[in-house]
């Protein structure tokens, strides 16, 4: 229904904007309504810390894995992505696929990928000579532990203070 000032209802005119009804909430969203949807998503994600995980075919996670009201994290590998946030994993130690939310999954290296310590000294070897610092400073010679006498010795002051003497008795 239009007015006579123009294409606009009086409730547009009184409201100053166009009104929803039941029979819009059939059409698709607009590109305005995602646009405003992401910012708040990235204003969310940046206020609270929200790291993406995205899991794909053949990562190793470990999945956190509920039984009779306790949960522990088991080893396992996803096998698909379902929408968005869900994902099926293969669980080799139950021998069984379950499904698990992403918040439930974290990446898992394998064995093979992790250093081992020879790896980690060479790398500190190589850190080391190109800051030229040869070897890692030595141990310092060992001190006897602390006692709590020295300790408190430290915190108490010097001058001892007597408490007031009190020459009146109250009377009850």
């Amino acid at each position: 229904m239009s007015h006579r000032s123009g294409s606009k209802s009086p409730a547009e005119l009184l409201l100053g904007r166009r009104i929803r009804k039941s029979l819009e909430l059939l059409r698709p969203p607009t590109s305005a309504h995602k646009l405003e949807n992401s910012k708040q998503d990235q204003q969310f994600d940046r206020r609270h810390g929200v790291k993406p995980r995205n899991y794909f075919r053949q990562d190793l996670v470990w999945a956190k894995v509920f039984r009779n009201n306790k949960w522990h994290w088991e080893a396992g590998e996803v096998l698909e992505r379902i929408g968005k946030v869900m994902h099926n994993s293969w669980l080799p130690g139950k021998q069984t696929m379950m499904r698990f939310h992403c918040n439930q999954l974290r990446t898992r290296h394998s064995e093979n990928q992790l250093p081992t310590t020879e790896s980690a000294k060479a790398t500190l070897s190589i850190l080391l000579d190109s800051w030229n610092k040869h070897s890692p400073p030595p141990e310092q010679e060992e001190r006897p532990p602390l006692l709590l006498e020295d300790i408190l010795r430290d915190m108490i002051p010097t001058t001892f203070f007597p408490p007031p003497i009190i020459t009146q008795r109250l009377v009850n």
